[in-house]
């Protein structure tokens, strides 16, 4: 400290009569050589007339050339961004969905499930059927082919959260492919199979037997609140019949019911037989349950699915945050 003091007294020593440093004060040089000594007043006044002479100095005026030059790369900027940035929002509102909602189709009547978007076993206009599983509809009562309403011409999803759906099984049974792949699975761009129904259908290989067969959708990890919010299937009902042992005592009831549930098909993020919040269930198809035999037969149950419902889809406010669009 006393080293650096020192030092700094060498370098800029004080004028004889005042206590203040002149060395970055303008005029020094003009002082420097008066026989009168300067005080401390003279200096502050030359600080003065300085900042005076500094406020009466010409300033730059802004001008129409400085606006055209900030206009000009306003306008570059905004066309590099738009070039070379993806934009934040790439569907719009009014982009439809390609997802235009389902219906199933039992030979027996009594268990056809019309599409919720057109009150019928029939597609939105614009968009075409396209069958995507078959299993048996309930105990002896025959098949159902369950049904996608797909736009018409598209192979992928402009709102990017449906990727399709498939059906396949192991043991000879009618497979369907995903019709927006050709082949089981899953479209590129995030997409997983989630197990939407679990079923029984009649083996094409083995005459008179049955075969478990499972349907699966293509949908994010992440519910992104679009119409379609996934589904799951219930089977609740008993065992149609007493002809089934453990062993050699029969099953109770409550044996049969807790059978059932073990067929259960949970959604996939819900983790139970619920649609998320904001989301409607509704009946999708009719379902036998897998592992069904002669000897024991299956459990009944219903595959549901989640949809938004139309006020909310149809309400203006709620698109912008939920992107809901009805087909």
């Amino acid at each position: 400290f006393f080293f650096c003091k020192f030092k700094t007294m060498e370098t800029t020593p004080l004028l004889p009569g005042s206590s203040i440093d002149p060395t970055p004060t303008p005029g020094y040089e003009a002082l420097r050589d008066r026989e009168v000594p300067i005080t401390d007043d003279d200096l502050i006044n030359i600080h003065e007339m300085n900042a005076e002479e500094e406020d009466e100095a010409p300033k730059k005026k802004w001008t129409w050339k400085h606006s055209l030059i900030i206009w000009i790369i306003v306008i570059v900027a905004g066309l590099l961004c738009a070039v070379f940035l993806p934009p934040l929002f790439s569907i719009s509102d009014d982009t439809p969905s390609i997802f235009g909602g389902m219906y199933s189709v039992a030979h027996n009547e009594e268990y056809t499930v019309i599409n919720k978007y057109t009150s019928d076993i029939t597609c939105p206009s614009g968009y075409t059927s396209t069958a995507v599983g078959k299993f048996l509809a309930c105990y002896q009562c025959g098949d159902v082919h369950l049904y996608l309403c797909l736009k018409d011409d598209a192979t992928e999803d402009a709102r990017g959260f449906f990727g399709g759906m498939y059906n396949e099984n192991k043991c000879g049974g009618k497979q369907y492919e995903n019709p927006l792949t050709g082949a089981f699975g899953c479209t590129d761009g995030g997409y997983e199979p989630f197990l939407a129904i679990q079923a029984t259908t009649q083996s094409l290989t083995h005459e008179n037997t049955n075969c478990d067969t499972n349907v699966y959708v293509c949908l994010k990890p992440t519910l992104d609140y679009y119409n379609l919010g996934g589904f799951y299937t219930s089977f609740t009902n008993k065992i149609d019949s007493d002809a089934c042992f453990d062993g050699e005592e029969l099953l109770t009831d409550e044996e049969k019911v807790s059978m059932c549930a073990e067929s259960n098909v949970e959604h996939h993020l819900m983790h139970s037989l619920n649609c998320p919040h904001r989301y409607e269930q509704h009946l999708l198809s009719h379902v036998y349950s897998p592992g069904a035999t002669r000897e024991c037969p299956g459990c009944n149950g219903r595959a549901y699915i989640c949809l938004m419902p139309e006020r909310e889809i149809d309400d203006k406010e709620n698109d912008d945050m939920l992107g809901a669009q009805h087909p």
